[in-house]
């Protein structure tokens, strides 16, 4: 054996020097013979040092490309690793050279063998560079142990290049070179991240048959000198996702693989289409920069200045949203200085779920987070713009504002937070008063004067609801910079972040060298990270819907059985209230989203591997932004220890092993229940059922004395046909009341909670809905109903024949359809989708909802 190796400490640094080193033989090979060919292996491993190979600067269209194995789908199908070749390397400064497919149309792998092989035999060989990868079973490109052709496969001798792979492992069949074609090359080189493949090179280079491990037949042979090139992980670096989490992502991805790959097709089209300010007709771009400065018009008359869209949720009314009443002043000067233009594209709707809280107006909370997204995409229909930054924080603005992002998702989208206000009344002091209140002790005067020394200035509300997990997600999904999510608002260093968010808009459009689409920043890996930053620090319960809903419009099937999977996996890392004591300004001083994503990195339980818009992977987002020395936003390494564990924990000493998030089922249908703020021994609670149809109904038994017993009360005819599905926060005083007093009490429900509340057991969003004729309807008063949020069931204690018998109830529905703007969306609560699927009227095509 003649074999090299190079040894590199980090990701970063191997695929450097690996990119360095094909390059240099290409450009080689280019000097020498005026073409160079190149073979790569596919998979996630090489996505880095495909992007690093990009930002050489050789003559690409000298270079003709191809893969060392290929399944047998068209390059453009989700499950072809062309796909991730193009995105990573073909759709930069790569995109000149020649691509060729070991796919050739031909109805099956054996029938197209002939026309590959010609094509490898007469436009490839001999190669520049030949780069494999290694599984951890010891198989290179498909030669999986076991496999039917394994022996012709590893064949020096044999005269076909190339053979059909149909091993079991291997999933679709694929096509894969033999070893012969494999040593007509300049550079054979292997390339190895991980201490996993490590330990497996460390045994191929033993002794041992070939056919246990096939990377023998490469080490093994005399022909050509292979090189290898490895990085041994250290701790605080990435590491490869644990296998739990990379096959619930494999499975969303086998699940996605049409949609997703419709969707990337709409976004390249789009990418090619426009944005095209010269393609407008004179009178279209008069009028798109007609009250633009004179500076800005002469830019925007050409096509080489970046235009940023701003779109934002500014109103005076929610304090989250109040400080974005200045931003766009401040994000125009920052993109002049960058060479750009800025422009508000337009306003969405943000309506405060504080305010509305038990009132008519809630009816419209959740369908706000559509009309956000179709708002925000006709702020961005007019095609005048290479980029956007959206202006948004609470409940459903940010997940309506993603989904209007992912639909122009050929455009980079940077998301801009305006930070939480300073820690006010505790909160647990503010939940006693509540119930102080819900019991009658204290009067409005008193609970007034809490409420206004929690909700205090501007900023967003400190506990951790649905608003703050909207930020953990942005981050998390590589949509902030790093560290942006948790800055006070008016502070030199929120000034500082969105000075710095917009001129990173403006660095990553199609017009520069590191164009970053917002489409391709949310794929399945974006989603099991933000799914997974759900779990460990206890978020909301509203993103089991709107995560769904942002997931298909990028094209991306979730379901609820993907967070169950990943809650048995994901411990619990952060108290937050309602799971803790402590506020969200609290969790930032204990170290933040920085700790919170390296120590979940360590543990293998986000993907590193994902394009952000800070650049590069995930390890980015261990930094903490802290104000330079000359006013901009500057990034240093964030704590690698908790400053305070009574709030923030690294994995390997979780508050519980599991999730924040449970899913339900039994014969009652499918639910969620947030266990992260409920006491173990409040989890499980079989009692008599109490069956109401609003809200209204349960406090005013509360208030007669009625509910001073064990029981669950079953709240329905609150689902998204029913009434818009609002959220049932008030309910959490008097249910919390009872719970005090020392009974077992549980809610049951189709409609939603707030992302606050906790402490009773609460299985929400149960699907179908009453509305639908949904097994809830079914319910009597004092049928025995048992929530089990450790076995993970949900059901009603009935004999089989009897509940088959037994007609779901009625309800006269009449009353939520008009009042408060409710009469104007009659035809939402018609076209509504069940909770599992998003509750949304946009069905972004998927073929389920078509059906």
């Amino acid at each position: 054996m003649s074999i090299h190796r190079h040894d590199f400490s980090g990701r970063e640094a191997v695929a450097e020097a690996l990119a360095e080193r094909v390059a240099n033989e290409l450009v080689a090979a280019i000097e020498a013979d005026g073409t160079a060919s190149l073979a790569l292996s596919g998979g996630t491993t090489p996505k880095l040092f495909f992007q690093k190979l990009a930002s050489k600067d050789l003559h690409w269209s000298a270079v003709t490309v191809t893969l060392v194995d290929e399944r047998w789908v068209p390059p453009d199908d989700a499950r072809s690793n062309a796909g991730l070749l193009a995105q990573n390397l073909l759709r930069a400064k790569a995109e000149e050279a020649r691509f060729v497919p070991l796919f050739t149309g031909a109805p099956t792998p054996e029938k197209g063998v002939g026309a590959a092989t010609l094509q490898v035999e007469t436009v490839l060989l001999p190669f520049a560079a030949v780069v494999l990868g290694m599984g951890e079973d010891g198989h290179t490109a498909s030669w999986f142990p076991g496999g039917d052709n394994l022996t012709a496969a590893i064949d020096i001798a044999t005269d076909m290049p190339l053979l059909p792979m149909r091993a079991e492992a291997a999933g679709e069949p694929r096509i894969t070179f033999t070893l012969t074609p494999l040593l007509k090359t300049r550079a054979l080189i292997l390339h190895l991240e991980g201490q996993a493949k490590l330990a497996v090179l460390d045994e191929a280079l033993g002794e041992g048959p070939v056919e246990d491990m096939p990377i023998r037949a490469i080490l093994r042979q005399e022909v050509v000198p292979v090189d290898i090139y490895t990085s041994a992980l250290k701790r605080g670096e990435p590491m490869s996702v644990r296998a739990e989490i990379a096959a619930v992502t494999e499975k969303i991805a086998e699940r996605s693989a049409a949609t997703r790959a419709a969707y990337l097709a709409r976004i390249a089209a789009a990418r090619e289409a426009g944005p095209r300010r010269g393609s407008l007709s004179c009178g279209n771009l008069a009028h798109g920069f007609a009250a633009c400065a004179a500076s800005d018009k002469a830019a925007l008359a050409g096509e080489a200045v970046p235009n940023l869209a701003i779109v934002t949720a500014y109103n005076d009314m929610l304090s989250a949203h109040q400080p974005y009443e200045r931003f766009p002043d401040v994000i125009r000067q920052a993109a002049s200085q960058a060479g750009g233009v800025a422009q508000v594209a337009g306003g969405v709707p943000a309506m405060c779920d504080g305010v509305t809280q038990g009132q008519p107006g809630m009816d419209l909370s959740l369908f706000s987070r559509d009309v956000i997204a179709m708002s925000a995409g006709i702020a961005l229909s007019h095609n005048m713009f290479d980029a956007a930054v959206f202006l948004g924080i609470c409940d459903k603005i940010v997940p309506g504002l993603v989904m209007a992002a992912l639909a122009f998702g050929h455009l980079p989208a940077v998301f801009i937070p305006a930070g939480p206000m300073p820690s006010g009344l505790a909160n647990d002091e503010k939940a006693r008063i509540r119930q102080l209140y819900a019991e009658g002790k204290v009067g409005r005067e008193e609970l007034l004067a809490a409420e206004s020394k929690s909700y205090h200035g501007p900023g967003t509300c400190t506990f951790y609801g649905t608003a703050n997990s909207n930020q953990m997600l942005m981050e998390v999904m590589g949509l902030h910079l790093p560290g942006a999510s948790f800055v006070n608002p008016n502070t030199p260093l929120r000034d500082a972040l969105t000075r710095a968010a917009t001129k990173r808009a403006l660095a990553i459009t199609a017009l520069g060298n590191d164009y970053t689409p917002v489409g391709e920043v949310i794929d399945e890996k974006a989603v099991v990270n933000g799914i997974v930053g759900l779990h460990a620090t206890g978020g909301s319960t509203n993103h089991t819907l709107h995560l769904i809903a942002m997931a298909r419009a990028a094209g991306i099937l979730i379901t609820w059985d993907d967070f169950a999977a990943l809650s048995e996996k994901v411990p619990l890392l952060a108290r937050i209230y309602p799971n803790g004591l402590a506020d969200v300004n609290h969790f930032h001083a204990a170290g933040g989203m920085g700790f919170l994503i390296g120590t979940l990195l360590d543990a293998g339980l986000l993907h590193e591997d994902v394009r952000t818009v800070a650049g590069g992977g995930l390890a980015a987002y261990r930094r903490e932004a802290v104000l330079g020395a000359d006013g901009e936003a500057a990034w240093r390494q964030a704590p690698q220890t908790s400053h305070d564990e009574t709030v923030l924990r690294p994995a390997e000493n979780a508050f519980q092993t599991t999730g924040g998030l449970k899913l339900l089922a039994g014969n009652l249908g499918r639910a969620v229940v947030k266990v992260s703020a409920v006491k173990p021994q409040h989890r499980v609670v079989e009692a008599p059922a109490v069956v109401f149809a609003s809200q209204e109904e349960l406090i005013a038994a509360f208030k007669a004395g009625e509910l001073d017993r064990d029981f669950v009360a079953v709240l329905r005819f609150q689902g998204p046909r029913a009434n818009g599905m609002p959220e049932l926060h008030k309910l959490t005083p008097p249910l919390g009341v009872l719970q005090d007093r020392g009974f077992a009490v549980a809610l049951v429900t189709d409609g939603r909670m707030s992302g606050a509340s906790g402490k009773v057991p609460a299985a929400i969003h149960v699907t179908p809905e009453a509305a639908c004729g949904g097994p809830i309807g079914k319910v009597r008063s004092g049928d025995v109903v048992r929530l089990d949020a450790a076995s993970g069931t949900l059901a009603a204690l009935v004999e089989e024949s009897e509940w088959a018998a037994r007609q779901p109830a009625r309800e006269d529905l009449s009353g939520n359809q008009c009042g408060t703007g409710r009469e104007l969306f009659t035809a939402f609560r018609a076209m509504a989708g069940p909770a599992e699927e998003g509750a949304g009227v946009i069905s972004f095509d998927a073929p389920e909802r078509a059906a």
